[in-house]
């Protein structure tokens, strides 16, 4: 029994260390069972999270349910995980995505205001465990970034997020010389 992606139903991909797995998540056709285990972390929920929001793309490029954008976006992850076109993903591949996503998130670059402070609290928890992203061992690029603001935010969030940052990371000379400095500074 297999679901659109040609996996086992039920097939779990396990969140592990050294010292042993910490959680899993368990995919179904209709559904997703996350397991937490005794050395789960903080970080175990947001990686075995990870592995759905990869999974959902999948499924939904499968199907033909994604849009162009998404299909472009799952494309620029296989490929940033090194895929084989037309070849299934290795668990090492999908471990690395899952990564990626935990690397995205340590980062606490929200794509949108809302998210700001869900980001800034998930920075903190992973700082705690990772201390940077070199321990997740993932390297994420713009395109990558991207794809994961895309996954929790829609266009006219990133970019009025994007614009608000850019204003905000100009220096009170700059915002002067726009003749902003009263609108930003009482």
């Amino acid at each position: 029994n297999t679901n659109s992606t040609g996996k086992k139903n039920g097939w779990p991909l396990e969140h592990s260390r050294p010292s042993g797995p910490r959680g899993s998540v368990k995919i179904y056709p209709e559904s997703y069972l996350i397991n937490l285990f005794k050395d789960a972390d903080l970080s175990t929920l947001l990686h075995e999270t990870g592995h759905i929001f990869f999974e959902e793309m999948e499924r939904m490029v499968a199907s033909g349910a994604a849009d162009e954008t998404m299909s472009r976006d799952y494309e620029a992850l296989r490929a940033w995980l090194g895929a084989t076109p037309g070849v299934p993903l290795t668990e090492e591949q999908r471990e690395q995505a899952a990564r990626g996503f935990e690397a995205y998130l340590l980062e606490g670059k929200a794509p949108s205001a809302e998210l700001e402070g869900a980001f800034a609290r998930f920075k903190k928890w992973l700082l705690k465990i990772y201390q940077s992203a070199t321990g997740l061992n993932v390297q994420l690029t713009d395109e990558v970034r991207g794809v994961f603001d895309r996954m929790l935010s829609t266009e006219r969030e990133i970019a009025a997020t994007a614009a608000r940052n850019e204003l905000l990371d100009l220096t009170a000379k700059e915002l002067d010389a726009l003749n902003l400095i009263s609108s930003v500074c009482p």
